[in-house]
Parts: C-alpha cells; sequence; structure tokens
C-alpha cells in the first residue's frame, strides 16, 4: 500500500504522499548510505557536505569522488602538515613532493610543490584544483612560493604537445644521445609559445653517420620570444 489517503484526498496531499512514498522505496541498504565505497553515486555530494570536504568537482569520475570522500576525515585529522597535503592531493590523484624553504634557502615559512604526472596531461583546472587544495590543507603560517609539474613519459619515443603563455624560460627535455643505429622515429614535438624570454628544446642529439633518414620532427608557433635554441641544431 503506498498511502493511506481517503479517496476525497486533494491533488496536493496525493501528489506529497507520492513523494513520500519515493523517497523511502529505496533499492539498497541504508548503511550503505554512508559508505562512500557502496552509496548510489547521486548521495556522494551530500556525503562530501557532511564530511566537510574543502574541494569538489561534479565532473570528477565517480572513483575519484568515493576516493575524495573516504580520504576527508584522515586529511582533517592532519590538517596543516605536510602529511594532510600530501592526502589532500593524493585524494585527486595527484603524486606531490613538498620541498620547505630550509632544503632550498627560500625566504621562512615558504614552500615549493612538485607534482609528477605520469603518463598524462593537465589542464589550467587541474592546476587551480592543485592550487586550491594545497591552500585548504596547508598551514596558515606556509605560503606556496613555487608549484611546478614534471611530466613523466613512459615511453621510448616521446610525443609532446603543449602550449605556454606568459614564461620567462622554458626548457623541454629530454637530452638524448644518440651513439646507435636508429630504425624507428625519433621524438615529435608540436607546440605554440607566447610571450617567452628564453626558451630551450631538447633534445641535443650527437647524430651518428648510421642514423638515415629519421630526423626529429618539429611544428611550432611562436610569438614575442627574445631567444629561442632547438637542439639538434
Amino acid at each position: 500500500m503506498r498511502d493511506l489517503l481517503p479517496p476525497n484526498s486533494s491533488k496536493l496531499e496525493m501528489a506529497l504522499a507520492d513523494i513520500a512514498w519515493q523517497s523511502i522505496n529505496i533499492d539498497f541498504p541504508l548503511r550503505d548510505l554512508h559508505d562512500p565505497d557502496k552509496c548510489p553515486e547521486s548521495v556522494l555530494p551530500f556525503l562530501a557536505w557532511q564530511r566537510s570536504v574543502d574541494i569538489w568537482n561534479d565532473k570528477w569520475p565517480v572513483a575519484l569522488k568515493r576516493q575524495v570522500v573516504k580520504s576527508a576525515i584522515k586529511i582533517h585529522k592532519h590538517k596543516g602538515t605536510i602529511g594532510a597535503l600530501k592526502n589532500a592531493l593524493k585524494a585527486i590523484d595527484m603524486d606531490i613532493k613538498i620541498l620547505e624553504w630550509f632544503e632550498y634557502d627560500g625566504r621562512p615559512f615558504t614552500f615549493h610543490a612538485d607534482i609528477n604526472l605520469v603518463d598524462r596531461a593537465i589542464d589550467k583546472n587541474e592546476i587551480k584544483t592543485i592550487a586550491a587544495t594545497i591552500k585548504m590543507a596547508k598551514n596558515t603560517r606556509s605560503h606556496l612560493d613555487q608549484l611546478r609539474t614534471f611530466q613523466i613519459m613512459n615511453s621510448p619515443i616521446p610525443k609532446i604537445s603543449m602550449w605556454h603563455l606568459m614564461a620567462q624560460q622554458l626548457t623541454i627535455f629530454p637530452k638524448v644521445n644518440l651513439n646507435t643505429v636508429i630504425s624507428n622515429s625519433l621524438p615529435n614535438f608540436a607546440m605554440a609559445v607566447q610571450y617567452i624570454q628564453n626558451i630551450t628544446i631538447f633534445p641535443k642529439i650527437n647524430l651518428n653517420p648510421q642514423i638515415l633518414n629519421h630526423m626529429p620532427v618539429f611544428a611550432m608557433a611562436t610569438q614575442h620570444f627574445e631567444q629561442i635554441t632547438i637542439s639538434p641544431k
């Protein structure tokens, strides 16, 4: 039985009864509502609010949302420490290394954050998320002095595409020393650069006479640069 309303009930009363029925007619155990691993995806934003998750994005994959919610309590327990900072970035699938000011002779109470990106790219929205996560997890005394990202590619033939805007110095690796016979293609680069003072692109290659018809391919668009060096020369 859906309700106990009399036959002369108004449309509003019947509509409210129907909504109430839908709210209690759930097809999963109530005990799973508070379990980030088992609750429905639609419940995750409410669990995030309940656990005071600082950074949330509805566009995240479901697995990442569950991971962020699960990590929330642990992060809040140690908030303001390097451990909490690392756990907060790990929750959003970022590998971070923290260097404090006394490790690189910097200004007191500043730190560097290095993000390693293995076989993946990153966009400006993710960078904003990283910066916001660091701000929420760090202690009030410390200030982020530099945020660097390192793209690590597990491939014998790097292929890099990028756009860089407003930088003083840009260096693209790897540095390659080729002294053997090459039977496949060398690295391919495609990039656009704007407002760069000094840019150097590697690999710097020592070409062996046995290397035939396999030169690196570069495609570039540049604007307002002062000095540019592309290797091999």
